[in-house]
């Protein structure tokens, strides 16, 4: 009996002692996620008196909880930390700034309280006040038409509910809810022209499923200029993964504002809000010089039309376009009309690629300022032959590795920043 007690007592204490102290780890985890999370749901509160708070869940983005209280601002990147321009300035219960936030902002202005509002992870009850005109509206529209004008480029035409008051140079942020797509579906919808290169690369065999809990929001500049109406454009390049052994890379994840706007039909229903933007265009009697790729023409399409349909400018204006052949040549027909029509508007195209057909219409292969990459043409063009290069502006967008070649240039030739407009996607 001695024995069996002394047993009993070198296995109970040790049980009970360790579950005392489990018992012990769990109040103190209780207390602490009372003592932080409360509830888990906090109000955001504004300083305008005219605009209603939001709930916010703990630890979720500021961003997030604005787009879910549908509270409209600007973030293109997605809330990537990329862009910088989900800008607002947390008036009460401001969390210490990240690196990312110091690097933005001065010491004086982390001080008062700006920050960005994808850095901000909702802990407490914060008031925020949102500067300028960061508030944009939320609307709808419906897919009138959604076609290739390029081989890995859609033109989006979206009739919208009401119409929206804009400039050229903003853009419209859609939101992206959950979705299924496979890419097989998209070939009804993409001209048989361009279906060789998807082919080649396997782009027609792939499956994409988009879940999260959390808004998703992407940006696109606007095609359209303010005179088209209720009648809004996009041009979207899709972005698919990078290839691997001649096909598309199945382990990496195809865009998912691309792959759903590229999988939109005819009378789908489409969320926006905006618009917004910082590149617009600059009021004054300079010349203009766009330098466009790609995608790109939405926004220089946007800007010449406004300027020259809407306008009637006088302002000399100059645009150079980068394709890889004619086929990518995105609304060659309106800006060939308007140089007919307004003697100061000149088109430069310009191919890095040229294939059999541009060799069989003639195209002049060994002309620099015709064939190559934009940003030797442009300087070979013009730039080398301007006496002051600083007395004009330069609207830039397209892919990074073109924005990139250009600003290097410009900066070579001493351009000041305040003279380039820079619309690079969010990046």
């Amino acid at each position: 009996m001695y024995i069996l007690s002394l047993l009993s007592r070198d296995v109970l204490l040790p049980v009970v002692f360790f579950g005392l102290f489990g018992l012990l780890i769990s109040l103190v985890t209780l207390s602490i996620k009372f003592f932080f999370h409360g509830s888990g749901i906090f109000s955001v509160d504004f300083s305008s008196k005219l605009q209603q708070g939001v709930i916010a869940l703990f630890g979720e983005t500021l961003l997030h909880s604005l787009l879910r209280g549908s509270v409209a601002i600007p973030s293109p990147c997605g809330g990537k930390g990329l862009c910088h321009q989900c800008r607002v300035r947390i008036v009460e219960g401001a969390n210490p700034p990240t690196d990312l936030e110091r690097g933005v902002f001065s010491d004086e202005e982390i001080e008062s309280g700006w920050r960005l509002a994808c850095q901000v992870f909702v802990k407490n009850e914060i008031k925020v006040d949102l500067p300028g005109r960061i508030l944009s509206s939320s609307f709808a529209g419906v897919v009138s038409s959604n076609k290739n004008v390029a081989t890995f480029i859609k033109e989006l035409v979206v009739e919208l509910d009401e119409p929206i008051q804009y400039e050229s140079g903003e853009y419209f942020q859609f939101l992206i809810p959950n979705y299924a797509t496979c890419t097989s579906s998209w070939k009804k919808g993409i001209d048989t022209e361009f279906h060789s290169e998807w082919e080649r690369y396997g782009m027609f065999d792939s499956a994409i499923v988009h879940e999260k809990d959390e808004e998703t929001i992407r940006a696109y500049s606007l095609a359209s200029y303010p005179g088209e109406g209720k009648t809004v454009r996009f041009t979207i390049r899709i972005a698919s993964p990078p290839l691997k052994d001649g096909c598309v890379n199945s382990s990496i994840p195809w865009g998912i504002g691309s792959s759903y706007l590229f999988s939109r039909q005819k009378g789908d229903k489409i969320q926006f809000t905006g618009p917004f933007g910082e590149s617009k265009m600059i009021k004054d009697e300079r010349p203009i010089y766009f330098l466009i790729g790609g995608a790109g023409a939405s926004f220089v399409r946007s800007h010449v039309m406004s300027l020259f349909m809407l306008n009637h400018t006088n302002r000399k204006v100059s645009l150079w376009y980068g394709a890889r052949s004619l086929q990518e040549n995105i609304y060659a027909d309106e800006f060939l009309d308007i140089q007919k029509k307004f003697p100061n508007f000149t088109y430069h195209l310009v191919l890095s690629n040229p294939t059999d057909r541009e060799k069989d219409l003639n195209w002049p292969l060994l002309d620099p300022e015709r064939t190559g990459f934009l940003f030797q043409a442009f300087e070979t063009g013009v730039l080398q032959n301007l006496n002051n290069p600083d007395q004009a502006l330069y609207y830039v967008c397209g892919p990074p590795l073109h924005n990139r070649a250009i600003r290097n240039l410009l900066r070579e030739y001493r351009i000041p920043k305040s003279s380039v407009i820079l619309d690079d996607f969010g990046n």
